[in-house]
C-alpha cells in the first residue's frame, strides 16, 4: 500500500516522504503511477493497481475515483508557478551570522530533496548579505556540500555592507554548471569566466552550503535571506 497525504498547498508526502506538487498520477488500464510533470524519468511508484493508494486516508472503490483524488493533491498552480519556491529562508531574528575568526565557516546548509526538481532545468538562487564593522572586505560562498570549490563566490566590498546578488545554475546531463569565482560581480551578466560543472543527481537529495569568510575577524557577517527558485 503506498501512502500519499496532502501537506500543505504545495507540498505532499508519499510514504511519509515530502514532495512538492509538481507531479500526475498516470493512468494505464488498471494502473496508476507518479510521474513528475516535467521529467517523465521521475516515477515515484512505478505502476500499481488503483487499490493499492491511500489517499489522505480513503482508499477508492474505482480507478476513476483514485485518479480524481490523486490530481488535486499531486499537482498544484502554486507550485509549479514557483510562488512558493524551492527554499525560502529569512533568517528571523538575524540568528545565522558569523564573527570572531578569518577561517571559512559553513553557516547553514540547504536541502534540496530527491525527485524535487527536474532533471533538465534552470534554478535561481537569491542571496542577501549584511556585514556590520569595518571597512575590510569579506567572501560568501554557496556551494554544495563536499565540494572545495563553490557554485560561486563573492567578495563584499568594504564600502558596501549589504550585498544582493542573483546567480543561476544550469542542472542537465546529471551535472550542475554555473559561473564560479565572480569577484564582486552580483548576477551572472559581465561575468567573463569558464563555467564550472559539478556531479548532481536530482534522484538524490543534494545539500547546499552557505560559507562566510571573514577579512577582518572584529566584523560581522549577516544572513538577510536566501531564496531559490526554479526557473
Amino acid at each position: 500500500m503506498i501512502v500519499i497525504n496532502t501537506v500543505s498547498s504545495s507540498r505532499f508526502s508519499i510514504d511519509g516522504i515530502e514532495y512538492f506538487k509538481n507531479f500526475m498520477p498516470i493512468a494505464r488500464g488498471n494502473t496508476i503511477a507518479i510521474i513528475n510533470a516535467y521529467d517523465s524519468k521521475i516515477d515515484l511508484s512505478g505502476a500499481k493497481a488503483y487499490d493499492q493508494f491511500n489517499i489522505d486516508s480513503v482508499v477508492y472503490a474505482t480507478l476513476e475515483l483514485t485518479q480524481s483524488a490523486l490530481l488535486s493533491v499531486l499537482f498544484s498552480r502554486v507550485a509549479a508557478d514557483n510562488v512558493l519556491p524551492l527554499i525560502r529562508d529569512l533568517n528571523s531574528n538575524d540568528s545565522v551570522s558569523h564573527t570572531g575568526d578569518t577561517t571559512e565557516t559553513i553557516v547553514k546548509t540547504y536541502t534540496i530533496p530527491a525527485n524535487t526538481i527536474p532533471s533538465e532545468c534552470v534554478i535561481s538562487a537569491l542571496i542577501a548579505i549584511k556585514k556590520v564593522g569595518g571597512l575590510d572586505s569579506a567572501v560568501f560562498e554557496f556551494g554544495l556540500s563536499g565540494e572545495s570549490n563553490g557554485l560561486f563566490h563573492l567578495v563584499t566590498m568594504g564600502n558596501n555592507p549589504y550585498l544582493l546578488c542573483e546567480r543561476k545554475f544550469t542542472i542537465k546531463n546529471g551535472e550542475i554548471s554555473c559561473f564560479g569565482v565572480s569577484g564582486s560581480t552580483f548576477n551572472d551578466v559581465g561575468v567573463n569566466l569558464t563555467r564550472f560543472s559539478f556531479a548532481f543527481d536530482v534522484a538524490a537529495s543534494n545539500d547546499l552550503d552557505l560559507r562566510f569568510r571573514l577579512l577582518n575577524a572584529g566584523d560581522d557577517m549577516i544572513l538577510d535571506y536566501v531564496q531559490i527558485n526554479i526557473l
